[in-house]
C-alpha cells in the first residue's frame, strides 16, 4: 500500500479537555496545523470507523501520537503494527513490555512541546530507510512479544520478583 500521507494525528481539538492533558495535545495539534502547509498530514476532526482509522494509518508514513490519560496508548502499538514511525514525548521514565520506547531504536523521540516537530518529520520525511529500519524494529519487538515463550519469561521474571520480596 502506497503512504501518501506523510504524518497522521487523529484528534477533534474542539475535544481536547482543558487540562494538563490538553495542554500537551493543543501544542501537538498546533504545530502539525503549521507543518500541514509544506507537508501532506491529516489530523482529521471527526469519528471513523475502526476499518476507516486502520486504513489512515497503513497510508501513514508517521504517527503522531502525545501523552493521554498516561503515557502509553493503544495507537502506540497501532502504528507499529501498521507500519508508522511513531513520534512521541519521551518515555524514558516508563517501564513497559514490551518495549516499544527505545528513542531511536523503535521510535522518535519529540521534546514535550513539541518545538522539534518539523525538524524531525523534515529528517525521517527524507530518510526512508532510517524511518524504515525504526518501524522493523518495533514490529519485531511486537513479534517476538506474541511468542509463548515470550510471555512464559516475564510471568517467572514477576513471580522471582514476587519470592524475593515475600
Amino acid at each position: 500500500m502506497a503512504r501518501e500521507i506523510l504524518i497522521l494525528k487523529r484528534a477533534e481539538l474542539a475535544l481536547v479537555p482543558n487540562n494538563w492533558m490538553g495542554v500537551q495535545r493543543r501544542h501537538a495539534l498546533t504545530d502539525l496545523q503549521r507543518l500541514s502547509g509544506p507537508f501532506d498530514t491529516i489530523y482529521p476532526d471527526q469519528k471513523v470507523s475502526p476499518t476507516q482509522y486502520a486504513a489512515e494509518m497503513g497510508r501513514s508514513k508517521i504517527c503522531l501520537s502525545p501523552f493521554g490519560y498516561g503515557e502509553i496508548c493503544y495507537r502506540d502499538y497501532e502504528a507499529a503494527l501498521h507500519g508508522c514511525l511513531l513520534f512521541k514525548p519521551d518515555m524514558s521514565h516508563v517501564r513497559s513490555q514490551p518495549d516499544i520506547f527505545r528513542p531511536y531504536e523503535n521510535y522518535v523521540l519529540v521534546n514535550w512541546h513539541y518545538s522539534d516537530l518539523g525538524e524531525k518529520v523534515r529528517r525521517y520525511a527524507a530518510d526512508q530507510g532510517e524511518r524504515i529500519r525504526m518501524v522493523r524494529n518495533a514490529r519485531r519487538v511486537l513479534r517476538e512479544a506474541l511468542q509463548p515463550e515470550w510471555f512464559v519469561v516475564r510471568v517467572k521474571e514477576l513471580l522471582n520478583l514476587l519470592a524475593l520480596r515475600n
